[in-house]
């Protein structure tokens, strides 16, 4: 009975791997975002949803300015405010002085019936005057010459949105181990960066870092969709594909430095929101690369553990150790995502059990809270807020 068992665990496991080496086969050899100064055929429109962001917008603006100058394609960078209490407006009419395309938009208070971000994005994009929207998070430090290069690409590639792989700073020992945990949980659903497609349930999607046409937008109403989504970049993607529009996900040779959560703790508490990309697109496929995640990263370390010292059998402690040869390979493939990183980095494997458990958790939960605002999430994945609650 137990080898019975053990050979079941095993099937399975070679199973999804088979499906997981599809995804790392079709994105061998990918095409990465490469640099380009050539002038973009068409109007673009910065989008900057901000929520009490004084400390990290000023970076955040200074690298996005350098790489506007010169870019007369850029027409206007809107920085579109949920209802800042901390100086955030300051910090933009400053930098308003010295950049007259900057403008910044106050559409608070947010509707009961709309997450901030997305609310924000959608105010922007009725706004915005341009043929594509490039939409950036507050933490986000753009390289000087992003913007034409993402429009070349697009054009190129024949895509409709994209987005792109960033790279995360992470500081202390603890973050440097947890965050890699989570981020491979996307490598083991969705498979590496550097494809397109028009598959709702295979797209991804990253929203520090969002490149999409503002008529593929209007026309699938992809923007709207999200507004009740905690995760609204992958649902304003999966919204696009659905209505037939390619969109892309991949690396690119120009880094883009994202610093996402101060702490471990802020991490631990808040990435599983979205990172479990539950909305009104889930369903019971979603359940294919969850058991991906479970089986090929998280399981093998545990159960090639377990065969050695209960004595199962060689060939099931075997197939257990090529996943974790497997799981170490993806480690080493994955550095290259971090701008900063304790050592501790490399120990992040012995963290993928509890990671694993934080997102079944997050998967279920009904009760979500998110910059100070009480949200209820609905059996078909869509969230509403909770009554006298504040904020985004």
């Amino acid at each position: 009975m137990e080898s019975f068992a053990l050979l079941l665990i095993v099937l399975v496991q070679a199973a999804l791997a088979a499906g997981l080496a599809r995804d790392f086969s079709r994105a061998a050899g990918s095409p990465r975002i490469a640099l380009s100064t050539v002038a973009a055929p068409f109007v673009i429109s910065v989008i900057v949803p901000v929520l009490n962001e004084a400390e990290r917008l000023p970076a955040m603006l200074r690298a996005l300015l350098t790489d506007a100058a010169g870019v007369p394609e850029i027409t206007e960078i809107l920085i579109i405010d949920g209802g800042s209490t901390d100086g955030t407006r300051d910090v933009a009419e400053g930098f308003r002085a010295q950049e007259p395309r900057l403008a910044f938009v106050d559409v608070s208070p947010v509707p009961p019936d709309a997450v901030g971000k997305a609310w924000g994005l959608l105010q922007g994009a009725s706004l915005a005057r341009g043929d594509w929207l490039l939409t950036l998070d507050a933490d986000t430090l753009v390289p000087p010459g992003l913007t034409r290069s993402l429009a070349a690409f697009a054009q190129q590639a024949g895509l409709d949105a994209l987005s792109v792989a960033t790279q995360q700073a992470c500081t202390g020992w603890l973050q440097s181990m947890l965050h890699p945990a989570f981020l491979t949980t996307l490598v083991y659903r969705f498979g590496p960066p550097g494809y397109a497609t028009r598959d709702p349930q295979r797209v991804m999607a990253n929203g520090q870092c969002f490149f999409a046409s503002r008529s593929a937008l209007a026309a699938s109403d992809a923007i709207a969709v999200s507004l009740s989504s905690l995760c609204e970049d992958i649902t304003m993607a999966r919204t696009l594909a659905k209505a037939g529009h390619a969109v892309g996900f991949y690396e690119t040779d120009l880094p883009i430095e994202v610093a996402m959560y101060g702490s471990a703790a802020e991490l631990w508490a808040n990435w599983p929101r979205s990172l479990v990309m539950r909305d009104r697109y889930s369903n019971r496929a979603a359940a294919l690369p969850f058991a991906q995640m479970i089986l090929l990263q998280a399981a093998p370390l545990p159960l090639l553990a377990a065969a050695l010292l209960l004595g199962w059998p060689l060939w099931f402690a075997g197939a257990q150790a090529v996943l974790v040869m497997f799981r170490i390979g993806v480690l080493f493939g994955t550095s290259g995502a971090y701008a900063r990183r304790a050592a501790s980095f490399w120990l992040s494997p012995l963290l993928d059990v509890p990671v694993m458990l934080r997102l079944l958790q997050a998967q279920f939960q009904r009760r979500l809270v998110w910059r100070g605002r009480v949200y209820a999430r609905g059996r078909d994945g869509t969230i509403t807020a909770m009554p006298d609650t504040k904020g985004r």
